[in-house]
């Protein structure tokens, strides 16, 4: 697993950037191997939108060869994969934002209705439906448990696309690989949700085990 990741836009394509932060979401602790695997299919992905949305473009653009060569069916299948991942994630990030208000006000929040209390079990039974899962435990295993390294992360996608939700901006996968306001806010919040974490012994995950990501 890779514990710390700097990303800079000066040295990195915008999308190669937001790729590298997709794939660490959705995919913490698999092997870095995988990781790259991953990675080069998001880039691809993102040359192709890009060619999409202007076909007629003849403006000269410089790529590395295992992004433009990579074979279509793997990037749509491992697209889909980190989509999947990315989901998952945002559930356990949206379970983990009462805690981390608990963590930023220094008392128990105003807490979503139906839930007596804060706990991960409570949180995983407002969930259910938005996960479409009947079982919290599994839930838990599945989706909790997997984004405890990149939860901060996962709570800044969450509240940043909540966020603009409300401004009736959609936002989808594929503005991860594209817009660099977004990558950066998702970064800059998760940064701040780290050291919420940190401060708070009471958070149900270790702040020692979560990865860090910074913008160099």
């Amino acid at each position: 697993m890779i514990k710390e990741t700097e990303l800079s836009f000066g040295r990195s394509e915008v999308y190669e950037c937001g790729a590298a932060l997709l794939v660490l979401l959705a995919c913490p602790e698999e092997e870095e191997d995988r990781q790259s695997d991953l990675h080069a299919s998001l880039c691809g992905k993102a040359l192709w939108l890009q060619h999409l949305a202007d076909p007629n473009s003849i403006a000269p653009i410089s790529v590395k060869p295992q992004y433009v060569f990579r074979d279509r069916a793997v990037i749509d299948r491992d697209f889909g994969f980190v989509a999947k991942r990315v989901e998952e994630r945002l559930v356990a990030g949206r379970m983990a934002v009462p805690f981390l208000l608990r963590a930023e006000q220094g008392h128990e929040p105003r807490l979503p209705s139906g839930i007596k209390w804060l706990s991960v079990n409570q949180m995983a039974e407002f969930v259910l439906e938005d996960a479409e899962q009947a079982d919290p435990s599994n839930l838990k295993r599945r989706y909790w448990a997997p984004s405890g390294p990149v939860i901060h992360l996962a709570a800044a996608a969450a509240v940043v696309g909540q966020e603009l939700q409300k401004r009736k901006t959609r936002t989808g996968l594929e503005d991860f690989l594209t817009e660099q306001g977004l990558i950066q806010e998702v970064i800059r919040r998760g940064q701040l949700f780290a050291d919420l974490i940190a401060a708070d012994p009471k958070f149900p995950v270790k702040a020692s085990n979560l990865v860090k990501v910074s913008l160099v």
